[in-house]
């Protein structure tokens, strides 16, 4: 009798059901903006995280493949640029690639790691300092791009994040981090298929039109691969059987 009381006792404390639960409940809450009038003003400030968390994917893979980043910059309707420069044809691919593919990855991310019953306060900090970083690189732009918006939306999401993480009760940055995670994902989904759209519809400016110019492969085949890409990392991560080996870092 004793030691099925404890293994209940136990269960209930387990991160792994404490992601799930809070995964469900963010998501319950997702469809239930969709029917709210208005609701976009409430989900605005993720829309600001995932420009930024693409945007600095952009400017991460510059450096990572030897390059420099000039700014960044993000407008009102949630649109973003990133001034780099790179040298060669395959640092061009990689970056271009690397904006809606790393909003992607981080939103699942977030997702799989939760699953996983990785502390949600971590995955907090450790967004926030990836905005900061991100919001340095607008600061370094600044005289060149005047985007004191970008500024301000980033030093604000890097305050809120780590304010959050600091001070919210565990099951409160549960259901956060759930939140923002699921919204990331979604958002994800919309740009790449808002991108699909312009890729077939018209000749705008896009990561797509980079891509066709660097390869001479048509547009709409890379936000179409982008996009199978991302739905194959959500599936990835929410696949019925998730490992238990959790990084010590992250617990």
């Amino acid at each position: 009798m004793y030691s099925m009381t404890n293994s209940v006792k136990n269960r209930r404390f387990d991160g792994n059901d404490i992601g799930v639960r809070s995964l469900l409940i963010a998501a319950v809450a997702t469809i239930a903006l969709y029917f709210i009038p208005y609701a976009g003003y409430i989900t605005y400030p993720i829309r600001m995280l995932v420009t930024l968390v693409h945007e600095g994917s952009h400017a991460l893979m510059a450096l990572m493949t030897g390059g420099s980043v000039a700014s960044i910059s993000i407008q009102p309707d949630g649109s973003g640029l990133t001034q780099s420069y790179l040298a060669g044809w395959l640092p061009q691919v990689l970056v271009a690639s690397a904006g809606y593919l790393g909003a992607s990855l981080y939103g699942a991310a977030i997702i799989g790691f939760l699953r996983r019953g990785v502390s949600a306060k971590r995955l907090l900090i450790i967004t926030s300092i990836a905005i900061g970083l991100a919001t340095t690189l607008v600061l370094k732009g600044l005289l060149f791009t005047g985007n004191i918006f970008g500024l301000a939306w980033g030093a604000l999401l890097t305050a809120s994040l780590m304010l959050a993480a600091l001070r919210l009760p565990r099951d409160w940055a549960n259901w956060l981090t759930a939140f923002i995670g699921i919204q990331c994902v979604l958002n994800a989904f919309y740009d790449l298929h808002t991108l699909f759209t312009l890729s077939v519809t018209s000749g705008a400016r896009t990561d797509a039109m980079s891509m066709y110019s660097s390869t001479l492969i048509p547009a709409p085949f890379w936000a179409g691969l982008w996009l199978l890409t991302a739905v194959a990392m959500l599936a990835f991560v929410l696949r019925p059987k998730v490992g238990s080996h959790v990084p010590k870092l992250l617990r």
